[in-house]
């Protein structure tokens, strides 16, 4: 469990908000129904918390897709690759297997990281 500001943050993903994520000029809202954030006061809808809400809603809309891949690319392409392939630099390759492993468990993770 992770402490942000004496605040415990835990996170399971099971419970996280499901479907597309969108942002527009004031606020972060979940297939048109369920609101995530809003500015409240238009000064707080600058340039630099449009843009953080842009980021958030493309990581939130992308993290399923992520996981998937890497977890593709590590049992399709790298782990076979460092039993059978003998031109490929193992050392890259074993580079490559453990950050996306460490990955995958930062993305599976119940707590932030």
């Amino acid at each position: 469990m992770q402490t942000t500001n004496n605040t415990e943050v835990k996170q399971d993903v099971s419970l996280r908000t499901k479907g597309e994520w969108i942002a527009d000029e004031t606020r972060v809202i979940v297939e048109g129904e369920k609101q995530i954030c809003e500015c409240y006061d238009y000064s707080d809808c600058n340039d630099e918390n449009l843009a953080n809400a842009a980021y958030i809603v493309k990581a939130c809309n992308a993290h399923d897709e992520l996981v998937k891949a890497l977890q593709d690319a590590l049992n399709n392409v790298i782990k076979p690759l460092m039993v059978s392939a003998e031109s490929v630099d193992k050392n890259k390759l074993y580079d490559a297997m453990c950050k996306a492993e460490d990955l995958l468990e930062k993305l599976n993770s119940n707590t932030p990281k």
